[in-house]
């Protein structure tokens, strides 16, 4: 009883608490949801605010493009600009707080442009989106297998008619959320040094803190390894009903700390057997899949490596199975010594 409690309190931790409170279930069906329909931006107007973010049990970070009388600002930021620990702006939307600025209390990256191109790509990829049909898009959709309130998806836009467009979501998004998501990540790393908190090199520095979880819906499985430098110690979950990777019927959940140094490379090798590199900050959502993974991991560093959603990336049902594998090893190994 004492472990259960350690270990709910652990995976709440991991999982997102203290996220804010979903809003109530919606169940209406938005045309937008299952089709992509491309809208320009009106002739002669242009973009002039930006904020995007896609929070999961890794949340942030926050893309924000601000334009004041300096000039306009790419920002990228670990922290929410509708954090308490943002001083109130009067002077702009409550999704674009600080986006002129770093904090102290923030890891961010923020460049004053000096042309328009980047915004003139911004533009093409909200109209390839039809991001502008998207205004008032707050629907949420409950996920009761879910530990935490599950995916949140936040766009904010102003363009300089006027305009506004303002989306707050859960567990539901447009059909082109997950596009413009990715190519403004994309745009926005690429013209930054925000990038430099992601691992390019797993040996470059001792890893400090890894986490793999890999789930099926509607209990269906759970397949989870923790391994934490700071105590020391390891979380394996194993719950396999229908036997997809484990034995049938597999329920484990077990922590300990250890005083042998923890076994990092032996994972570490898997992800670069499958040349996991290339996929380091990915989200992928799909809103029909039944599967859902997030893998973190921390170096001592600073550096990091990030992936989670619920599209599968191209090879990962590979990588997976061989990850699955080599935990059932370890915890085999650990206590079938």
């Amino acid at each position: 009883m004492i472990f259960m409690s350690i270990l709910s309190i652990l995976t709440a931790i991991f999982t997102g608490c203290g996220r804010s409170t979903t809003p109530p279930e919606d169940t209406t069906v938005y045309p937008f949801e299952s089709e992509v329909s491309p809208t320009p931006l009106p002739e002669d107007v242009h973009l002039r605010h930006l904020h995007i973010t896609h929070q999961g049990m890794h949340s942030g970070p926050y893309y924000m493009l601000r334009t004041t009388d300096q000039g306009t600002y790419m920002k990228i930021s670990d922290l929410s600009p509708t954090d308490s620990r943002v001083a109130e702006d009067t002077e702009a939307s409550e999704y674009l707080s600080s986006a002129d600025t770093i904090l102290d209390c923030e890891h961010a990256s923020l460049v004053l442009l000096q042309e328009d191109t980047l915004v003139r790509q911004l533009e093409q990829f909200l109209a390839d989106a039809g991001a502008l049909d998207w205004d008032g898009f707050y629907k949420s959709v409950a996920m009761p297998d879910v530990a935490d309130s599950g995916d949140r998806y936040i766009l904010y836009l102003e363009l300089t008619d006027g305009t506004t467009v303002t989306m707050d979501s859960y567990n539901a998004s447009p059909a082109g959320f997950a596009d413009l998501y990715r190519r403004t990540e994309e745009l926005f790393y690429t013209n930054s040094d925000y990038s430099h908190y992601y691992i390019r090199d797993f040996d470059a520095s001792p890893c400090t803190k890894l986490y793999v979880s890999f789930r099926r819906m509607f209990g269906k499985g759970e397949w989870r390894l923790e391994l934490q430098e700071s105590d020391n110690s390891w979380i394996v979950v194993l719950t396999d009903p229908d036997g997809y990777f484990a034995e049938e019927g597999t329920e484990i959940a077990d922590y300990r700390q250890i005083d042998d140094p923890l076994p990092y490379s032996r994972f570490l090798d898997i992800f670069e057997e499958y040349d996991m590199l290339q996929w380091n900050g990915y989200e992928g959502t799909d809103g029909n899949s039944k599967e859902s993974f997030a893998i973190y991991m921390f170096f001592e560093d600073g550096k990091e490596f990030t992936m989670n959603g619920t599209l599968l990336p191209e090879g990962f049902d590979t990588f997976r199975k061989a990850m699955i594998e080599e935990i059932i090893r370890f915890y085999t190994e650990l206590t079938n010594p």
